[in-house]
């Protein structure tokens, strides 16, 4: 029996040394932290949280969570972080950007992450002040966004005149005017292709881009794409080969995204394909999924550049090299678009070999 109990209380001393120890590493962790019990009582709180709040931490203890954080949603996207809702799995954590109401102080911006114990039933609630990156953020979509816009309008009174030129409305060109409308009419387009990709990031990153689901030809959007660039496929002497089932099936899918997406890699594999050489587009489509591949045999990717492709207003060395127009972010858009539609987007590519990009895409929404 003294064994016994010499083990008990040892066990004992070691889980108050161990329970000592997680008390002074939480307390000194700089960002908010509490555990709450499955009743949502606090049963824990840490020196960082009890500092925001003014109070002592015996005081916090014992309270219901919902009374010890006022926490808002930033956005419709997040949901409401009470009552705490129990995961689907061990590994799934709740995240989402809240602005957090305090007593007597101005109100902070928090990235609000939750681990759910399974044995205890117990939620450890951690808190990030990012007041001043989502202030930044907020300037930058909204700069974005503005900028865009307002852009538009003398854009168009340009694009409208260029074309009037061109067209002869105005007097007739020499050769040498043709030229400088001509100029000004793609750099005007070019222009117009990068306020749109703008417009569509900024609805991206504020979570306003909304799905208008449908039902859908993936061929007939493709079709209208290389109608699109038709000119461009012509001076370029290109050789279009397109692979289609003759009994391919619409899929339920937003028409807008996807002409974004196939747009925008149809026509990076036309813009770095040289002279006289081969874009190939085929689809394959079974039961759940249609799958779209384009394969070029352009300038190709290098392998340092690749794991940066998807990246905002990034351009692989030899793309800026090559003098062709670009802005760094058509496949930044087409990597979050096909994301947002459930699917997923894969590349194969060899400096000065070519380039093959694989969309895959639910048929029916995800």
């Amino acid at each position: 029996m003294s064994k016994e109990k010499n083990e008990y209380e040892y066990n004992i001393k070691e889980l108050r040394q161990t329970l000592a120890w997680m008390d002074i590493v939480l307390s000194n962790i700089s960002d908010s932290v509490c555990v709450v019990n499955s009743d949502g009582v606090v049963i824990f709180v840490n020196d960082s949280l009890a500092e925001i709040l003014n109070k002592p931490r015996l005081y916090l203890i014992g309270q219901n969570i919902e009374k010890v954080l006022l926490l808002k949603p930033k956005t419709n996207s997040f949901p409401k972080p009470f009552p705490l809702q129990k995961p689907k799995n061990k590994r799934e954590k709740v995240l989402g950007i809240y602005e957090w109401q305090i007593v007597n102080q101005d109100s902070v911006s928090v990235r609000l992450t939750t681990h759910y114990i399974e044995p205890t039933q117990q939620v450890v609630i951690m808190l990030q002040d990012i007041t001043n990156e989502f202030e930044l953020e907020e300037i930058s979509r909204n700069f974005t966004h503005l900028a865009s816009h307002q852009l538009r309008t003398p854009l168009t009174a340009i694009k409208t005149h260029a074309h009037m030129l061109s067209d002869g409305y105005l007097g007739k060109l020499n050769t040498v005017q043709q030229d400088s409308s001509t100029t000004i009419l793609d750099a005007a387009n070019h222009m117009n292709e990068l306020l749109s990709m703008l417009i569509d990031i900024s609805k991206l990153d504020s979570n306003r881009y909304v799905r208008h689901m449908e039902s859908v030809y993936i061929e007939e959007i493709i079709q209208r794409i290389l109608t699109e660039n038709k000119g461009k496929v012509k001076e370029k002497e290109l050789a279009i080969k397109i692979e289609i089932p003759t009994d391919l099936q619409p899929v339920i899918s937003d028409a807008y995204m996807l002409h974004e997406v196939f747009s925008n890699i149809i026509t990076n594999a036309i813009k770095y394909t040289a002279h006289r050489g081969e874009v190939s587009i085929s689809l394959i489509q079974s039961q759940k999924v249609v799958t779209v591949e384009v394969k070029d045999n352009g300038i190709g990717i290098p392998k340092k550049s690749q794991d940066k492709i998807f990246t905002q207003f990034f351009r692989a060395e030899n793309a800026v090299d090559s003098a062709r127009p670009g802005t760094g972010l058509g496949l930044y858009l087409v990597k979050h678009l096909v994301e947002l539609l459930g699917g997923k987007i894969t590349f194969h590519s060899i400096y000065k070999v070519g380039t093959t990009f694989r969309v895959t895409l639910p048929s029916r929404p995800t």
